[in-house]
């Protein structure tokens, strides 16, 4: 990797903490939620794993493609507007279609594709002469790999390290907020609804934060 500036090198330092710091807090709760480990052989409603890791499968991928124009539509009609803050509308409004999308399928990595997907998408079209003005704007890296280049580089850190850090730091808010209020993964709908809803205003301010 070559050597890049002092902001290019704190925005990969900061997806990758969040990365690591969401994917051991998740573990800890596992560890430590002591009913979580007595029920590991009770049903699966009660099981942090299963909560967001079951296996993907084809009727599950097609959230990918719903939940990926979804995003784009949204994303687009909102940023579009006039309306007072809507890049910050837009991420609250796009993070609710993916948790749509994963509560269909309790599998992460289907809001981490249409996370990554999503943000490709607009890397590449800014990155046209003719569309830089396109009105979606996402953050980017900025880093380059040997052999790859600026563009291919910016795209493969979308989809692994960017979207990956982002939406695993949304899980854990919700299994954090879950375990606090029902002492366990029941499939209580609204409990869930308040969860998913709290996540991705954590995961605005968040953004509004690092905007800033």
């Amino acid at each position: 990797m070559s050597k890049c500036e002092a902001t290019e090198f704190c925005a990969t330092t900061i997806f990758f903490i969040v990365f690591l710091g969401s994917g051991f807090m998740l573990l800890m709760l596992w560890l430590f939620y002591e009913k979580g480990r007595t029920r590991l052989k009770s049903r699966q409603g009660n099981k942090i794993q299963v909560f967001f890791l079951q296996d993907l499968s084809v009727k599950k991928m097609i959230y990918i493609p719903i939940g990926l124009i979804g995003v784009l539509g949204v994303s687009f009609i909102i940023s579009s507007s006039q309306i007072p803050y809507a890049s910050y509308i837009s991420i609250f409004a796009s993070g609710m279609i993916m948790f749509f999308c994963f509560d269909r399928t309790h599998s992460i990595s289907i809001p981490i594709l249409i996370h990554g997907a999503y943000n490709s998408i607009v890397v590449a079209l800014r990155s046209s002469a003719s569309l830089s003005s396109f009105p979606i704007d996402v953050p980017t890296i900025g880093v380059d790999i040997a052999f790859f280049g600026r563009f291919i580089s910016e795209i493969i850190f979308q989809l692994t390290l960017v979207a990956s850090s982002e939406e695993l730091f949304k899980i854990f808010v919700v299994a954090f907020i879950i375990i606090s209020a029902e002492g366990g993964f029941r499939d209580n709908n609204k409990m869930k609804i308040i969860a998913y809803v709290s996540s991705c205003i954590v995961w605005t301010v968040y953004h509004s934060i690092a905007g800033g």
